[in-house]
């Protein structure tokens, strides 16, 4: 059973001690901010805190604590997994920006109900751009 975000405190999610909690609420200004940071990706902000490796291991424990399942656990096999990276990196020569790479890196990974709770809520852009 899928817990709430909103239910969650920085010292529950997996690889969050004691010390990366007081970073976190340190830079961010609060650990409700910190914890914000982390639900939405940011994953440039949360590595300037506390380096880019452990950005994305508390994003991925957040994924942990909230769905049960590591995000690396969506693959069935170590080949499927190689094809899923390949492929993710295929993307992220293609999208602009930090803010985009940043949701990239932490929504590929999830299952497909982790994605579309992501995205929901997310602008539309129906617009047909003519070349």
């Amino acid at each position: 059973m899928a817990r709430e975000a909103s239910d969650v405190s920085l010292s529950e999610i997996p690889g969050v001690g004691s010390k990366t909690a007081s970073k976190l609420i340190e830079y961010f200004g609060g650990e409700r901010e910190a914890l914000e940071a982390v639900k939405q990706c940011r994953l440039s902000l949360l590595a300037e805190a506390v380096g880019a490796a452990a950005a994305v291991r508390i994003v991925h424990g957040l994924h942990k604590l909230l769905y049960g399942r590591w995000p690396r656990d969506v693959a069935a096999t170590e080949d499927a997994w190689k094809l899923y990276t390949a492929a993710k990196r295929v993307l992220e020569q293609r999208v602009a920006g930090k803010a985009g790479r940043d949701v990239l890196a932490c929504m590929l990974p999830l299952s497909s109900r982790a994605v579309e709770e992501a995205v929901d809520g997310l602008p539309v852009y129906t617009e047909v751009f003519d070349d």
